[in-house]
């Protein structure tokens, strides 16, 4: 009788070493989170490895956010595509925001300020993006907050690679600009075209945009200052079921 409450705390002070080895096996973030919380030890090892988190998060498919089913104003439920099923844990997400983008990990929403806020749903990590210029092709009366960005999409996780990440954003409700941000930038900088963009994203050391007549271009960015970002035409009239093929095996 007394060694069974050495046993029980035995569990729960595993070494770290042996932690470590059984959270390299874990792929679902479901597993993750229900790992990290038998007890406080299992979970700050979970923490010291968010960098194995995070990789283990881009391995596998995308999860949908949902209302949860009290309809609470605070929290978002978990749908996995994959199992057909509401997750148990709930995610503590803006509701005041809406929602713009997903990449490598991260939401991207907007406020009503035009304001890009990108938030790790599970680290609770926030970085805020400086105001998405206005358009000048439009009245600044005439565009709402809650259309007025298209989508946002990362070259990188912020969480990797915190002081070169690079943000692409089309908006104005038509996609008919594009702003580039770099980590430490103050400010967007924009991208002169008139294609008008229905989809982004990044793949293979470059932001690929899909215009609304189906074409795929290039949007030539560069760390060189003197160098202006431009766009350049790669394929024309391109079927977007086939750049949704690229975007779900990046």
């Amino acid at each position: 009788m007394e060694d069974a409450p050495t046993l029980v705390s035995g569990w729960a002070w595993l070494p770290s070493n042996i932690l470590d080895l059984i959270i390299e096996k874990l792929i679902p973030i479901s597993d993750y989170i229900r790992f990290s919380a038998v007890c406080k030890h299992w979970q700050s090892v979970t923490l010291h490895r968010n960098k194995q988190r995070l990789k283990s998060c881009h391995k596998q498919i995308p999860m949908l956010i949902i209302p949860t089913i009290d309809g609470s104003c605070e929290r978002r439920g978990l749908y996995s595509v994959t199992q057909g099923k509401t997750c148990s844990f709930e995610l503590n997400v803006y509701y005041s925001k809406r929602f713009c983008g997903s990449s490598h990990g991260w939401l991207a929403c907007v406020d009503e300020n035009l304001v890009v806020t990108l938030l790790n749903p599970f680290t609770r990590r926030t970085i805020s993006l400086p105001p998405v210029p206005k358009s000048t092709c439009r009245s600044t009366v005439a565009y709402r907050c809650d259309y007025y960005i298209n989508k946002v999409v990362l070259s990188a996780d912020p969480s990797f690679l915190p002081n070169d990440y690079e943000v692409l954003v089309i908006y104005d409700g038509y996609g008919k600009q594009v702003a580039h941000f770099k980590s430490g930038d103050d400010a967007w900088t924009s991208i002169d075209q008139v294609i008008g963009f229905d989809d982004v994203i990044y793949y293979k050391g470059q932001f690929l945009g899909v215009s609304l007549g189906g074409s795929v271009f290039s949007m030539n960015v560069s760390r060189d200052q003197t160098t202006k970002p431009h766009v350049s035409l790669l394929l024309t009239i391109v079927s977007k079921v086939m750049l949704l093929s690229v975007t779900l095996f990046i």
